[in-house]
């Protein structure tokens, strides 16, 4: 959990975690040789950033819209214990989060999801075997990874460099909050 991660020691010395914002999105984005919003879990409108980022997985996840809409009605019950039920239609939802995304929208309800995430391994094993060449410790958590504060900067120069080498493009890295 997010409190616990805050609180990890790795021998005995406190860690820093980095993450790639918005990962998968961008990712689109640029995998279109397209430039990325700053902050790509978000959608026309006031909602939430959680609940765009779980619009987001359904988006890259299911074939057709509506089944992405009956995901995202489900979401609101399940994983925000119905608080959200009724406070947002799913389908304008939906809608204002893909005409914020127009660029990309082509792409949506494709299962781009498999790329996607055969392409996120791929930089998580480049990032992990470079701090294991040097024989430092580091922890991977989807999209974040986990090292001693004082090797902050060197992992931040490899994940830039394993985004690079896939999409040629810098990524956007912030620490995990």
């Amino acid at each position: 959990m997010k409190e616990e991660r805050e609180t990890l020691l790795i021998d005995g010395l406190p860690t820093v975690e980095l993450d790639f914002k918005s990962l998968h999105p961008r990712m689109l984005y640029h995998l279109q040789g397209l430039d990325a919003p700053e902050d790509c879990h978000q959608a026309n409108g006031d909602y939430p950033r959680e609940v765009i980022k779980g619009l987001c997985m359904r988006v890259l996840n299911t074939t057709d819209r509506s089944a992405c809409i009956k995901s995202i009605d489900k979401m609101f019950t399940e994983e925000f214990d119905g608080v959200l039920k009724g406070q947002y239609n799913p389908k304008q939802l939906l809608s204002d989060y893909e005409d914020f995304h127009e660029p990309i929208r082509n792409l949506f309800y494709s299962e781009q999801w498999l790329r996607l995430q055969h392409l996120d391994s791929v930089m998580a094993q480049k990032i992990m075997s470079a701090f294991t060449r040097r024989g430092l410790p580091i922890l991977g958590i989807h999209d974040s990874f986990i090292v001693q504060d004082r090797y902050e900067e060197d992992l931040r120069r490899e994940m830039s460099l394993a985004y690079q080498s896939i999409l040629q493009r810098e990524p956007l890295i912030t620490p995990y909050r």
